[in-house]
């Protein structure tokens, strides 16, 4: 028996036909399933610059090529929303997606404050989120958590850590999240900790310096520097690298007063800073300060302006502003005392010391910020008078 070429061609064509339909649409759905991939990629990169914009855009994006998908439905759904749990419980529970759901549902709960319940590494996780400060967990090696809940877990340790200064804790989320992220927008700062931070003396002082130069900021290299330094102060590489070498204390303080003050004519809240700088007796930066912020700044400052090296016809009309005296202290041959206001500012009018009517010679009187000190030559009971300008402030009888 023959089969009729014309037949048998027109047969072979049809088949042809649709072995290509299917070819195609097997391509076209690996095509959507690389562009679904491709969305969440860019989904986890915007999480890890917590760009929630960016985020609900790559999910949307991802959840148009791939609809119903669990892992999709996941990354569209804000975690951190009270009714997060609802869209949660929707997402169909099957093979992986059931210890996603499982995780996210933890991570959800930890989020907002309520009770994180189950078992496994993901949820031993979201209990560390919920807080960061307790023992880190011990995770099941048969039973891995997700990269991300990991993830989270050690940002949240991280930012526990740095408010409360726990240096190793600090040391490590962020060496964690290192070897999580490699390419973490922030692994040169992550860098610095781990290298600042580091129990071995040696290892640490070699590192400091190459990775304080992969923070391209100056700013934000030396601000991070100087945060570390308190955490670690015997580091001289890190004083290098905050302070420009400068290990003095007193040396130290002044110099992070001088250039908080020069930093904080940009800042939110000068306040703090001014607060910090009459508090030292720093008038001379607090006014330079001043006289940088934007006017209507200026007005709740202008009485702290007028206090540097102010005098008695310079300074405001408020009363607080007026000289105060504290009681001289005395012993044999010498005399001191404070004079300041209620604001702590100083004067810079002679101070005038009188002791049974004979004046001390000024070259005498020595200063340093509001206390005033000097030898005298007396021994036993006398009258003490003392003037501020025209001012006489204290008049009674003290034993030397």
């Amino acid at each position: 028996m023959r089969l009729d070429a014309r037949p048998l061609g027109i047969l072979l064509i049809v088949i042809g036909a649709v072995l290509a339909m299917i070819a195609v649409l097997i391509t076209w759905r690996t095509v959507d399933r690389f562009r679904v991939n491709w969305a969440l990629t860019d989904w986890h990169g915007m999480v890890m610059l917590n760009d929630l914009p960016g985020q609900r855009s790559a999910a949307r994006d991802a959840g148009l090529l791939w609809p119903g998908h669990p892992a999709v439905a996941l990354a569209a759904i804000d975690l951190a929303a009270p009714g997060a749990a609802e869209q949660l419980a929707a997402i169909p529970a099957a093979g992986s997606a059931a210890s996603a759901r499982e995780a996210a549902t933890a991570i959800n709960a930890a989020l907002n404050g309520k009770e994180v319940t189950g078992g496994g590494s993901d949820v031993a996780l979201a209990k560390v989120i919920a807080r960061p400060d307790g023992p880190w967990p011990t995770t099941d090696r048969s039973s891995p958590p997700f990269k991300s809940t990991l993830g989270a877990a050690l940002a949240a340790r991280l930012a526990s850590a740095w408010k409360a200064g726990r240096a190793d804790d600090l040391r490590h989320a962020a060496g964690g999240l290192l070897l999580l992220y490699p390419r973490h927008p922030d692994a040169p700062e992550l860098t610095l900790i781990c290298a600042a931070l580091d129990p071995d003396a040696e290892r640490s002082l070699q590192a400091i310096p190459s990775a304080g130069g992969q923070i391209g900021d100056a700013a934000r290299r030396i601000q991070l520097a100087r945060a570390l330094y308190a955490l670690a102060p015997e580091s001289k590489p890190l004083a290098t690298l905050a302070f420009g070498g400068i290990t003095d204390p007193e040396v130290l303080a002044r110099k992070r007063l001088e250039e908080d003050a020069s930093l904080a004519a940009s800042s939110k809240t000068p306040d703090q800073v001014l607060i910090r700088l009459a508090q030292a007796g720093r008038f001379d930066l607090a006014t330079t300060l001043i006289a940088k912020l934007e006017p209507r700044r200026q007005a709740p400052f202008a009485g702290m302006a007028a206090l540097t090296n102010a005098t008695l016809a310079t300074i405001p009309a408020d009363p607080r502003a007026k000289p105060l005296i504290s009681r001289p202290v005395t012993r044999s041959g010498l005399i001191a005392f404070h004079i300041t206001n209620r604001f702590g500012g100083s004067f810079t009018d002679p101070v005038v010391i009188v002791i049974e009517g004979k004046e001390i010679p000024p070259e005498l009187v020595k200063r340093m910020g509001s206390l005033i000190w000097s030898e005298v030559a007396k021994t036993g009971p006398g009258d003490v008078a003392i003037r501020l300008g025209s001012e006489t402030l204290f008049a009674e009888r003290l034993t030397f």
